[in-house]
């Protein structure tokens, strides 16, 4: 192996140090750019999910003061479409008024 190496020419020596840091340098920043795509689409899946819910608690607002049960299942018939919400309820008083689980 000794003998080898050195019989190789500076020329393409330096060759493959500048190939070998090059795909060095690429994989890391790919991996950089994943990782930092990865937390992006995280971040707005948070925040979505954050105005979904607060749309829902104003929305249900109304349902609960007037306690009409019709208007409280459309409003949790509607979370069911998303997929990551796995269960809803309303409470009132502290106390279960309606609730939803995704099938």
């Amino acid at each position: 192996m000794k003998q080898r190496r050195s019989s190789l020419s500076i020329r393409v020596r330096l060759t493959l140090l500048a190939v070998v840091s090059s795909g060095v340098a690429i994989l890391v920043s790919c991996g950089a750019f994943a990782y930092h795509d990865m937390r992006e689409m995280r971040t707005a899946r948070v925040a979505q999910l954050r105005t979904q819910a607060e749309m829902l608690a104003f929305n249900s607002l109304g349902v609960l003061l007037f306690e009409d049960e019709l208007a409280a299942n459309d409003l949790l018939q509607s979370v069911r479409r998303t997929p990551d919400i796995l269960q809803a309820a309303l409470f009132t008083h502290g106390l279960l008024a309606h609730s939803s689980t995704s099938a």
